[in-house]
């Protein structure tokens, strides 16, 4: 028995040095609070990026500030934050810095009854009452008179009913309110301003954050970028 164990220890000793010698791709865990279509075209963009790297990613999925804490602590990133993520919770993420080349550019939608919009700003939803989704913390800071709400059903519900005027939403594909059940032919959707997001890597792989920077950069010049797009659109809409 003895002799048994002692040729395991070697051929996964074995194993472990013609890893490194062969150079396999380490595994990077990336954690996530959101399981929508804009993040699986991040997934989709992290992991393309990170394997012309040679590195391999997996995605965990956490509730919002658990996934943050544990991509600043044990993991080895965030998949998709804004750009002040670290004056939004400073308390949990001193090892996290930001990947300077957005991963994405996602629109801030308003939905309501009004066919025209003259909203640029949102200190111009003021005299409002605005429905937000809990959970976007970008939109909880940052939209006036808010009320926030669970589920989009609910808020549509809500804007249905004119009890509130207007609801504001940030997804980067507009079918994720189109195709929504609780969409309504008589809403219309006007974009207020876009919102440059970025992945964020825990301080141990500091040395990636410009390689991989300068991998999404010719991602989005050589067409990957569009490409992985209309696949992702392509498996949740039926139309492209």
């Amino acid at each position: 028995m003895h002799k048994i164990n002692t040729i395991y220890c070697w051929l996964f000793t074995l194993l472990l040095l013609s890893s490194k010698l062969f150079g396999a791709p380490q595994t990077l865990r990336f954690f996530t609070s959101f399981d929508t279509p804009d993040i699986k075209l991040a997934q989709a963009i992290l992991e393309e990026a990170f394997k012309q790297n040679h590195y391999h990613t997996i995605f965990i999925l956490e509730a919002y500030r658990r996934s943050i804490s544990r991509a600043n602590s044990e993991g080895d990133g965030e998949v998709l934050r804004v750009a002040n993520l670290k004056q939004i919770d400073p308390e949990i993420t001193g090892n996290l810095v930001p990947i300077p080349e957005p991963i994405l550019e996602v629109p801030v939608f308003i939905v309501n009854h009004n066919p025209i919009s003259n909203f640029t700003h949102y200190n111009d939803l003021k005299p409002y009452r605005n429905g937000v989704l809990k959970g976007i913390r970008v939109l909880e800071k940052n939209v006036p008179n808010i009320h926030t709400i669970s589920t989009y059903p609910s808020l549509f519900k809500l804007l249905n009913k004119k009890r509130i005027d207007n609801l504001i939403t940030s997804d980067y594909f507009i079918e994720e309110i189109t195709y929504n059940p609780d969409f309504q032919t008589e809403f219309y959707i006007h974009t207020l301003l876009k919102i440059d997001v970025f992945t964020y890597l825990n301080m141990k792989h500091v040395k990636l954050v410009a390689p991989i920077a300068a991998t999404l950069k010719t991602m989005k010049k050589d067409g990957t970028y569009k490409r992985v797009e209309s696949i992702i659109r392509s498996q949740y809409y039926s139309i492209q």
